[in-house]
């Protein structure tokens, strides 16, 4: 049994990532607005659409946005009468991804982390965002000459000085 462990922790260790091991790679995102219930939109660094629904909301995204590269996503919240708004979620280095130095090698610091996106760690789990109220509109109003009036309309006419 002794043998065994000898020989089965180096291997472990170098085939591992030290990130990987105490780090997830995928993160929960909670998404709050004001008012509640607004449109939820979530898309990845190229556009597509990874979440759509209604806050207060719970996501969970990828922190790799491929090899060696941090995932990026924009958080669109709208709601009718409101401007909407745009909020990044961003990931930054994962500390634990220098573990390797020690514990994961060179495998890990190279191949497995990176692959796995665990050297990534979330910068801000939470979205919290009030909207402001929009611009009213109480009409419109439309500029027109005389001749695209109609001859009951013309008669409303009033002249100004």
């Amino acid at each position: 049994m002794q043998k065994l462990t000898c020989c089965l922790l180096p291997i472990m260790l170098l085939c591992s990532g030290c990130a990987s091991i105490v780090s997830p790679s995928r993160y929960l995102v909670r998404v709050n607005s004001e008012p509640r219930g607004a449109e939820v939109v979530i898309t990845d660094h190229r556009g597509t659409e990874v979440y759509r629904g209604k806050s207060l909301a719970q996501v969970n995204l990828k922190s790799a946005g491929g090899f060696f590269r941090a995932a990026r996503y924009q958080v669109q919240i709208s709601a009718t009468g409101y401007q909407p708004q745009t909020v990044p979620v961003l990931f930054k280095l994962n500390n634990w991804y220098f573990g390797n130095i020690v514990f994961g090698g060179i495998i890990g610091m190279l191949i497995v982390d990176p692959a796995t996106g665990a050297m990534w760690r979330i910068a801000d789990p939470i979205v919290d965002v009030q909207l402001e109220r929009g611009p009213r509109v109480m009409g419109s109003l439309r500029i027109v000459t005389p001749d695209m009036l109609t001859s009951a309309q013309k008669a409303r006419m009033v002249r100004i000085k």
